[in-house]
């Protein structure tokens, strides 16, 4: 492996965000087995460090399409590789950032001395929650290589901010809460199925009434939150102390116990994953589908694809970074829904012409 493999950590001096570069020149005519060990190698080091923010790079030697030969069949190497490389691709939950923004399209980075192969064997994988901010990718010939240069383009990171609020459903299931709003539509309506006086008709107090309900279950949701999350601590830590006791020193209780707060621990997983479930708006999952770190990986990728991180003006130019966009997001909106003067004479024309009866 020496000398095909590089690691680098970088890290954003001003945002404090890192990223865990892989630089990778895999070895061609190999056996499967080196293959292997080649691609257990960066697993390795990407599954002991919990590494998330993975960018994995260079000279692969091998394609996983055929899209990616000209031959339009895959090579002996390729067969070897592709053997452990989908499973280790989902594992670390990579994706080829151009087969990402060009789904079908062909380019090849490689020819061959041979003047006939051609293949995109130097390929550029990140993890889900970077992809969106990739929007190109460009291959450049240069006279020191019979490689192309690939140049990948990211969009600044832009500020993120509260975000639409959603309601929760989970919270019908609490009694606790649904007594909470129970009592607030009784004090809106004095139990009477009337507005209360405050009120001049129906609808303005149903507009409050929503707004007050929205903040009751911010803050029913906030403190709830809170209060699982002591009681996780406290489970793992009880589960903690009991676990480190001797074998032949437990007894039936204590494995009872164990058990009891492995399962306890399993159902606030549980509840975990579905809040992030409902974040996500995944529309269908079945039970037992992903972890919590599956999902919350995939809500932040969901956020990340959501996210406007440039836009181009009028002129045709690129604007990026927080103020621009914004300002430029602001200036459409403003123009789009500015009142005009209205055209009396044409709208009497047009309504002269409606059958009125």
């Amino acid at each position: 492996m020496q000398g095909r493999i590089l690691y680098l950590k970088i890290e954003n001096s001003s945002s404090g965000e890192t990223l865990d570069f892989f630089s990778v020149y895999a070895k061609s005519n190999i056996s499967r087995l080196q293959a292997e060990n080649f691609l257990k190698k960066i697993d390795d080091e990407i599954t002991e460090n919990k590494l998330e923010n993975v960018v994995l790079c260079g000279d692969f030697n091998f394609v996983t399409s055929t899209n990616d030969r000209n031959s339009n069949t895959f090579s002996q190497t390729d067969n070897d590789y592709r053997t452990f490389w989908d499973n280790f691709q989902i594992k670390n939950d990579l994706i080829d950032v151009f087969r990402y923004l060009y789904p079908k399209r062909r380019i090849y980075s490689y020819n061959h001395t041979d003047g006939k192969s051609k293949s995109r064997i130097d390929r550029l994988y990140v993890t889900s929650n970077l992809i969106a901010k990739f929007h190109m990718i460009k291959f450049e010939n240069t006279n020191v290589s019979d490689h192309k240069i690939k140049k990948a383009f990211l969009a600044n990171s832009v500020k993120m901010g509260r975000g639409t609020w959603i309601f929760n459903k989970s919270l019908l299931n609490d009694p606790n809460y649904t007594l909470l709003i129970k009592e607030l539509i009784d004090s809106y309506t004095q139990g009477q199925n009337q507005p209360i006086p405050t009120f001049p008709n129906y609808r303005i107090a149903f507009e409050f009434l929503k707004m007050e309900i929205k903040s009751q279950s911010i803050n029913f949701s906030i403190n709830k939150a809170k209060k699982e999350k002591q009681l996780v601590k406290m489970t793992q830590k009880k589960l903690e102390i009991l676990e480190a006791i001797p074998k032949d020193k437990l007894n039936r209780n204590t494995v009872l116990a164990i058990e009891g707060l492995k399962n306890k621990i399993e159902e606030q997983n549980h509840s975990k994953i579905i809040g992030h479930h409902i974040r996500s708006k995944i529309p269908h999952f079945e039970e037992g589908e992903g972890d919590i770190s599956y999902f919350s990986k995939l809500e932040k990728r969901v956020g990340e694809e959501n996210t406007i991180f440039s836009l181009e003006d009028d002129s045709g130019q690129i604007m990026e970074g927080t103020d621009k966009v914004s300002k430029l997001a602001c200036s459409f909106m403003e123009k789009l829904y500015k009142s005009e003067p209205e055209d009396i004479v044409d709208q009497n024309c047009l309504l002269e012409k409606v059958d009125k009866n």
